[in-house]
């Protein structure tokens, strides 16, 4: 997404509903079904190239930095050990 290329994920990836809205930032499959990722991955397909979606993935992800997931990874530590 920040190279503003959309991505296709299954519902089982964690982000998905965060970053992925379909038609415009990639696609969402179904889990375990090959014939929902095939429609997917075409559908996303045809998203490539186009200047108003590689601006929206790029906008979709433009809050997430490496620090900030780091900062919400330290963050979480003391609540996942204790």
């Amino acid at each position: 997404l920040h190279h503003g290329v959309p991505c296709v994920v299954t519902r089982a990836v964690g982000c998905a509903p965060d970053l992925v809205e379909p038609g415009l930032t990639g696609e969402i499959a179904e889990t375990g079904s090959a014939e929902s990722l095939s429609k997917a991955l075409v559908r996303g397909f045809s998203l490539l190239g186009r200047d108003e979606i590689r601006d929206a993935c790029r906008q979709r992800v433009s809050g997430y930095t490496v620090d900030r997931a780091a900062g919400g990874i330290a963050g979480a530590y003391p609540f996942v050990v204790n």
